[in-house]
């Protein structure tokens, strides 16, 4: 390359720069002209404006750069990267385009060496910082101080709020992309800045510097935390967040935090230590339980706080257990509706409580939980909330039934309130959904409702049924399983065999499934008083065709029996003396016995559907591994 080429390519790199230096002038003009410390409540339309200005530069500078990135010197490369990591983040300012422009025009500065890395830090995000230093921190070592002054004098003056707009998302960058063994050299440079905004009174500002915190934590080693003190400096730091209840980003503070804090106790504690432990529980005592005082009256703050508690409890495993007196009275509550608030809102509480509560209940001992629990149920009973109370847990129940995991959660619901269980009828049915409906665990849709969400919760409930003199199980399955001799089980996996697949033939396989899973129940469980019967209901008038249109649905009703009679073989087989002789049988409307299909009832078909169901979901529940053979 000549000369002269050397001085257009620098006077063009020079040039779009300048421009995007413009840019950042521009939005920090605005801002301050504003008297918005928030991004996100600029007008719009100026912000748009904005925008497309910052778009175009960004793309001349990626333009420039493809061409001239081998000349670049390490000044220009600072400024370059301090400029464009500052649209790498998720904030108001920042749109889809200019971050997916900004990460590609970065691409090439990966992994970024410690003198480019040196620059940003040094020239351009020191000063922007040096006028709200961090008093734990000393500025020349990034060592904690040993008397430190009041965090509340570095919220005098915050310049960086105008002037440093979108440097988090500059230092989360250099800290994700550092060379590993340049973070000692920098830190210094590095912990200043990041302990500003993690400290900072404003939520806004902590959700970023916690992000720019798990950016550090990814790459760092629990020693140098150790040595420096920051270890703990971020603790506190962390702690302030989660107890900061009364913004409206609160919620969003807590999610953010919570995980934070515990890759911070993972990386610096060992595991099973006892100061792990402390560290965990110390979060539930000084944050969660005081702070269900404030968000008692938020729904929104609630589910955020049981939300972040599930995390708790999973890190603390059966050490949960201490707190079980705090937990199971609060978690119980929310799942009682709340009167004056948005459904949506209180069903997210009621569901999240729910998932927490259990996740509990399996790190705990059952009988502890049982103790507690049984122990509000009785309270509830005592006035007119406990039907409220009985219908929630029906709404969970058909909330969690997509996916087999929840459904385990809804088993223990159920074993939570009932000692024993008499009848258990299998009345799920999905029927010619969306061909690429699938469940949460990827099977079929029909296939996965119908017979392998039906099959894992009959096995999750199964202790307590043979535990229950006389238990009936009654499956409701049709006359289409006589459609197919076989279930072609890599069909029912979301995969191209599904989509080919006839939806009437995967239909009549869940039916077929059903049945088969049903004649096993009985010829391995018949002798100890378990009663299983396949039922077909009859063609009544129900929501089965619920997928289909309105006009078509409206013409097959015309031809259909009215819903109420659909009970009636279902109830004769449940609740009958006569039902006590059906096991492994099949039942035809109204309360007749039929012949099945001989493929209905062959024990190699039957052995295979078993051992299969219990293969895939064992995941979920390890348990049911009892039953396999």
């Amino acid at each position: 390359m000549s000369t002269s080429d050397n001085i257009t390519g620098t006077q063009e790199i020079e040039t779009a720069l300048k421009s995007l230096s413009s840019d950042l002038t521009a939005l920090a003009t605005l801002t301050e002209s504003k008297l918005q410390e928030h991004l996100y409540q600029l007008p719009a339309e100026e912000l748009n404006i904005w925008k497309e200005s910052a778009f175009i530069s960004i793309q001349r500078l990626k333009d420039v750069i493809s061409i001239e990135h081998v000349g670049l010197t390490v000044t220009e490369r600072a400024r370059l990267v301090f400029m464009v990591s500052t649209f790498v983040g998720e904030d108001e300012f920042i749109d889809d385009r200019c971050r997916a422009l900004a990460i590609e025009c970065l691409g090439s500065f990966i992994p970024l060496d410690r003198t480019t890395a040196s620059q940003v830090l040094l020239v351009h995000l020191k000063p922007i910082f040096q006028g709200a230093v961090h008093p734990g921190v000393r500025q020349d070592t990034g060592r904690a101080q040993q008397n430190p002054l009041d965090v509340q004098n570095m919220y005098d003056e915050q310049p960086w709020k105008f002037h440093g707009i979108g440097s988090w998302n500059t230092l989360a960058w250099v800290l994700s992309h550092l060379e590993s063994d340049s973070f000692e050299s920098l830190w210094p440079l590095i912990i200043p800045p990041l302990l500003t905004l993690v400290d900072d009174y404003d939520p806004a500002y902590k959700i970023r510097g916690i992000a720019v915190t798990n950016a550090l934590l990814q790459r760092i080693s629990a020693s140098l935390l150790h040595r420096t003190g920051i270890d703990e400096l971020l603790f506190k730091a962390l702690q302030s967040a989660l107890q900061n209840l009364t913004s409206d980003q609160s919620p969003t503070l807590l999610r953010a935090a919570m995980p934070c804090y515990l890759s911070l106790t993972n990386l610096v504690l060992n595991e099973d230590s006892i100061q792990k432990f402390e560290k965990l529980c110390a979060v539930v005592t000084d944050t969660i339980v005081p702070g269900w005082l404030y968000a008692s009256s938020r729904v929104e703050l609630m589910v955020a706080s049981v939300d972040v508690l599930l995390l708790i409890i999973q890190a603390l495993g059966i050490g949960s257990a201490r707190f079980l007196k705090a937990f199971i009275p609060q978690l119980t509550e929310n799942i009682l509706p709340k009167e004056f608030s948005p459904v949506e809102s209180t069903l997210e509480l009621r569901i999240a409580s729910a998932k927490t509560l259990l996740t509990l209940m399996r790190n705990s001992t059952r009988n502890q939980v049982l103790i507690y629990y049984s122990m509000d149920i009785k309270n509830l009973t005592l006035n007119e909330q406990s039907d409220a109370l009985k219908e929630i847990v029906m709404e969970l129940f058909t909330e969690l039934l997509v996916s087999s995991n929840d459904l385990l959660m809804a088993s223990y619901f159920i074993l939570l309130q009932e000692s024993k269980l008499d009848v258990l009828i299998n009345n799920a049915a999905e029927f010619l959904p969306p061909v690429d409906a699938v469940t949460k665990d990827g099977y079929d849709l029909v296939f996965g409702v119908n017979c392998v969400a039906t099959c894992f919760l009959t096995l999750c409930l199964l202790p307590c049924l043979l535990k229950t003199s006389g238990a009936r199980i009654i499956s409701m399955v049709g006359e289409d399983h006589r459609l197919v001799e076989s279930i072609n089980y890599s069909s029912v996996i979301e995969g191209e065999k599904r989509l080919q697949l006839d939806p009437l033939v995967n239909h009549a396989q869940s039916k077929l499934g059903l049945m088969l899973f049903t004649n096993e129940l009985h010829r391995r469980y018949h002798k100890q008083g378990l009663v299983a019967v396949s039922v077909h209901p009859g063609t009544v008038k129900s929501n089965r065709y619920k997928h289909q249109p309105f006009w078509l649905v409206s013409i097959l009703h015309l031809f259909m029996y009215p819903s109420y009679m659909g009970a009636i073989t279902p109830l004769w087989a449940a609740t009958s003396p006569a039902g006590a002789d059906l096991g492994g049988r099949y039942c035809l409307p109204w309360a007749r016995v039929g012949m099945a299909e001989k493929w209905a009832e062959d024990p190699e078909k039957m052995a295979e559907l078993w051992s299969w169901i219990i293969q895939q979901t064992n995941r979920y529940e390890p348990g049911i591994m009892q039953f396999r053979e």
